[in-house]
């Protein structure tokens, strides 16, 4: 009954496709069911990791292009859960295909695939259910029913692909109302008039998504409402500023979205963001985290399900010049879900630190992209690569510079290397050569990638320390020059071991 999808497209067979599973696809109830599906001439293999060490399920490798791929596990209390989508051969062949993929998870509950056998709800009272709906569930029935002559509201929501929501008389075969808008938009019916008795409510995958293997069905997990006596209320989202971003001493500055009270879902909200302050590109006065900007000047915020406010951050570029004081303003754009509330703008003034006049940039700029496949960061120092990266990788969110690598040849400077896990698609970076040559000598999975820029051994004038952790669930490291960065982490992110201060570098 409950459970979500992931897609992809496989570009390079070397690189894997690693998802991990929510909790709220999951009933410790129910088997967890993990279905691949390929397209017509992709071979690839699924595995089903447990804690990020013990393989519960697979590698099921069926070497037949186009051919789904199952597993399935009892779900334990604790556990967390990764799938990983790879070619089906190691070392990859020659011949290895590529494509897109569908991967569908779900805790299937059979009796609500029929009407017959639908969960009772019994006496409707406003409630919520999560569940799935796609090429392994197609639909999904509930049985409620109404003790007394009155309204109901219905409301789908939360959408990743086009799912119907209907409502049935008891027989399961007598349509009352159905709601079709087409999409990811939300489904309702609002104000129902029914007289006492049993209802059926059908949640069903409508139509193909394109360039998907689906089955011509969509693949979507969904938030179910039910509200006796009136309509479901609608969602309001507000916008507004804190804090003093600074280009000294790594001031942040946080814009918080709030929706109120109607928490169900995962809430996109669309935004528009301008200002005096110039981001992406080269030149780009900040960075940002925790929502996704694009040089174009609009942006995306998601706020989780079961949350009613979330907050992104920028981050200002310490750039050595002798700037004005520049804004940063974020406004609301409407979108699928919810209302634009008052107020819907917001501004936050960058504090220039650079009085004195222009400074030489001394290093290199090193910019970073966040991989939302692998969930790693990726930093280069060179600006042909990071225009590749930013123009023709999906899934690379650009990040803007991160800092500033020293100069060649000055002194108390070392080469930082640079390696690429061929197994998991992540990088690591060292500045110590005997751990360089420990990678090169022993991890036949790393390949070198040789020098990535240049960093301070020891502290310098005007340098700031680079902090290291190591992700003990995914075996990856994480790289941040931002002390305010290095805190929520080693306070909010237990998995993350803190190896200390990596090397120095300019911010």
């Amino acid at each position: 009954m409950t459970g979500t999808r992931f897609t992809g497209n496989i570009q390079d067979p070397v690189i894997p496709f690693l998802f991990d599973i929510p909790g709220t696809a999951i009933d410790l109830q129910r088997p967890l069911i993990v279905t691949l599906y390929p397209n017509a001439n992709l071979d690839v293999q699924l595995d089903l990791l447990g804690n990020g060490a013990s393989i519960v399920g697979g590698p099921i490798n069926t070497f037949t292009g186009g051919t789904p791929e199952t597993t399935t596990n009892g779900p334990q209390p604790g556990v967390s859960y990764r799938a990983v989508v790879q070619t089906a051969a190691v070392p990859v062949p020659a011949t290895a295909t590529t494509g897109p993929f569908l991967l569908e998870i779900n805790s299937e509950n059979a009796a609500n695939n029929v009407a017959a056998t639908a969960p009772q709800l019994g006496n409707l009272t406003p409630q919520s259910i999560n569940g799935f709906v796609g090429r392994s569930d197609i639909n999904d029935w509930y049985n409620f029913r109404l003790p007394s002559a009155g309204t109901v509201s219905l409301r789908l929501s939360g959408l990743q692909d086009n799912a119907d929501l209907e409502l049935y008389e008891a027989n399961g075969t007598t349509l009352i109302l159905r709601s079709q808008n087409g999409g990811t938009s939300d489904e309702a019916l609002e104000n129902v008039n029914l007289a006492a008795g049993n209802y059926l409510v059908k949640v069903s995958a409508n139509d193909t998504t394109a360039n998907l293997p689906d089955g011509g069905r969509a693949s979507t997990s969904y938030t179910l409402n039910l509200i006796p006596g009136g309509a479901v209320p609608g969602t309001t989202v507000t916008l507004s500023a804190s804090g003093t971003p600074s280009e000294a001493g790594g001031g942040l500055g946080t814009f918080t979205l709030s929706r109120g009270s109607q928490t169900t879902g995962d809430l996109t909200v669309n935004l528009t963001f301008g200002g005096t302050a110039t981001f992406g590109g080269a030149t780009s006065d900040y960075g940002v985290i925790g929502a996704n900007f694009a040089p174009t000047g609009t942006g995306t915020v998601t706020i989780p399900n079961g949350q009613s406010v979330v907050n992104f951050t920028v981050s200002p570029v310490d750039d050595a010049l002798n700037d004005p004081n520049e804004t940063i303003a974020v406004s609301l754009n409407p979108g699928t879900g919810y209302n634009v509330g008052t107020p819907n703008s917001a501004s936050l003034t960058i504090a220039d630190n650079d009085g004195g006049g222009t400074d030489p940039v001394t290093g290199l700029r090193v910019y970073r992209f966040y991989n939302t496949v692998t969930g790693t960061h990726f930093y280069t120092a060179d600006e042909n690569e990071r225009n590749f990266v930013r123009d023709n990788l999906i899934g690379y969110n650009y990040e803007g510079p991160s800092f500033e690598a020293a100069p060649a040849g000055t002194p108390n400077t070392a080469p930082v290397f640079r390696f690429f896990n061929t197994q998991v698609g992540t990088h690591f970076y060292t500045i110590d050569p005997n751990e360089a040559n420990f990678v090169r000598t022993n991890l036949m999975a790393f390949r070198d990638e040789g020098i990535a820029y240049n960093a301070y051994v020891q502290p310098a004038p005007g340098s700031d320390p680079l902090y290291r952790f190591f992700n003990t669930f995914t075996g990856a490291h994480f790289y941040t020059p931002s002390a305010v960065e290095r805190d929520v982490v080693s306070n909010t992110l237990p998995f993350y071991r803190y190896e200390g201060v990596g090397y120095y570098v300019d911010v």
